[in-house]
């Protein structure tokens, strides 16, 4: 622990891989972690990006709640910004709702938006909707405590299988429908003949 945190006061960009392989060797104990985590927000190297947005999902709460007030202090270099709206973009159409919470801690609705440019206009509108109904919902999550996170979490899951039932009962009627219109055809057909 000590040598990460002496690297990262000499603010040793070389370092930066070392110091990544030490937030991501999960055998390592959590306050290791937690102080790489520190470190490399503390570096503010554009690699430790994704390898913290990564952490916010780890097993111990003191690495997640370290990789977010990293990210939280690099999100200012637009470089930073640029890939966590990238990566942002990839979790939402995975429909990876944990991660997508976990980057609108760190970025607003703004930022997200203002790199949106990568994606096609039927993305930009479904992701607007998203996030206008996150922020009328939830409010900025950028500025919300860790705790918080979870119960927008669970609310947006319990949404979107809520909406998968619906898409689901929808095709099943939708399959329904064209069966009975397949059969008609087939007896008006029969009485043509």
């Amino acid at each position: 622990r000590e040598a990460v945190v002496a690297l990262g006061r000499l603010k040793a960009a070389e370092a930066v891989p070392a110091i990544i392989n030490r937030l991501q060797d999960t055998s390592e104990f959590g306050n290791v972690r937690s102080a790489a985590a520190s470190v490399l927000g503390t570096i503010g190297d554009v690699r430790a990006v994704e390898p913290l947005a990564n952490a916010m999902i780890d097993k111990d709460k003191s690495v997640i709640t370290q990789s977010m007030q990293s990210l939280r202090k690099m999100k200012n270099d637009p470089a930073v910004s640029n890939l966590l709206a990238k990566l942002f973009i990839k979790e939402f159409k995975q429909d990876n709702i944990t991660r997508v919470v976990n980057i609108l801690m760190i970025l607003n609705k703004e930022d997200i938006l203002s790199n949106l440019n990568d994606t096609g206009n039927e993305d930009i509108q479904t992701i607007t909707n998203y996030l206008d109904f996150i922020e009328l919902n939830y409010g900025d999550l950028s500025n919300t405590r860790y705790s918080s996170r979870s119960a927008v979490i669970k609310q947006l899951t319990a949404i979107q299988k809520d909406d998968i039932k619906k898409s689901e009962d929808e095709t099943l009627q939708t399959t329904v429908d064209i069966t009975a219109l397949r059969d008609t055809l087939k007896s008006e057909n029969a009485q043509v003949r």
